[in-house]
């Protein structure tokens, strides 16, 4: 205990980090089994303390650190894996090599802004010690183990490892409106209005993002959308995507059936193709059929027919 002691009052004349007997400033202390101060984090970064087989304090010295932040541990749903950490060292960073389940990736790129860290840390006067690197990974279940290896320029190498599962989600959507088999009426006194159109409506789930919703009319392309629809329901159900706005709905005018005669009526197809970020497709067909109306309403049309 003495010499525990003895090694508070050195921190205390060398490093700031004790000011006296019991009265260590607040942080991370670690020790060995025989009580001896092995490790101290404060604003200085981590300080490490060597000691002789006598006990005898050797030397202390600040090593490089950081953290490997992303994989986080939790489940992976998006191929495209964004490697991030940050690392800190006086010696400066020589390289950065990225590991998955031991395969060498690449180098990853360092010098990104971290004003987080730099406020935590200041001695070190590093306002860009962000690393990252993207891992494009294939779309099934796996276990899989990153490793970054961080090398200073004297030569010494820092190791950081996370393990995540990726578990693969397949798209899914449905087109709600219009319903298969359904009859449309064509307003004929009020052409150019909500009477004479029909909204296409549904929604899709892509954990790759949804690039494009187009929409045909007979095999014929006639406009595109995008997901702008908030979907609670949706999201309620599928709660793994965590995805709130996947709903699409798209105004499509309607064709007059036949020659424009009230009561006319005339079979049609839509078609939605969704495009996924990747460019992979999800189609969706509902048959319905047009049917000329002369009816007449008191109130001139404002909403949908």
């Amino acid at each position: 205990m003495g010499f525990l002691l003895g090694c508070l009052v050195l921190l205390s004349g060398r490093s700031g980090l004790a000011s006296g007997l019991g009265s260590a400033l607040p942080g991370s202390y670690k020790y060995d089994d025989n009580g001896r101060l092995t490790y101290f984090e404060s604003s200085e970064g981590y300080i490490f303390y060597e000691y002789d087989r006598n006990g005898n304090l050797l030397k202390k010295r600040i090593k490089g650190f950081g953290d490997l932040e992303t994989p986080t541990g939790a489940d992976q749903i998006v191929t495209g894996l964004n490697v991030k950490g940050w690392h800190l060292d006086k010696t400066g960073i020589q390289s950065i090599k990225i590991y998955l389940n031991g395969t060498y990736q690449g180098l990853a790129s360092y010098g990104d802004p971290r004003e987080d860290i730099y406020s935590k840390y200041p001695k070190f006067g590093n306002h860009n010690s962000g690393f990252h690197y993207n891992i494009s990974l294939p779309k099934q279940n796996a276990s899989y183990e990153v490793k970054t290896v961080v090398r200073n320029n004297g030569g010494e190498e820092t190791v950081y490892t996370k393990s995540f599962r990726f578990v693969a989600l397949n798209s899914v959507g449905h087109l709600d409106s219009p319903s298969e088999g359904v009859t449309v009426f064509y307003y004929l006194r009020y052409p150019n209005t909500n009477y004479t159109r029909m909204t296409v409506s549904g929604w899709q789930l892509d954990t790759e993002g949804i690039k494009s919703v187009q929409v045909y009319l007979d095999n014929n392309y006639i406009k595109s959308g995008s997901l702008t629809v908030s979907r609670s329901d949706v999201k309620a159900a599928y709660t793994q995507y965590n995805q709130s706005i996947s709903g699409y709905a798209i105004d499509l005018d309607l064709p007059v059936a036949g020659n424009g005669a009230a009561g006319q009526t005339a079979a049609h197809q839509v078609k939605v193709v969704v495009a996924n970020m990747k460019g992979e497709l999800s189609t969706y067909v509902r048959n319905f059929v047009v049917k000329n109306s002369n009816q007449f309403f008191e109130v001139g049309p404002s909403g949908q027919n």
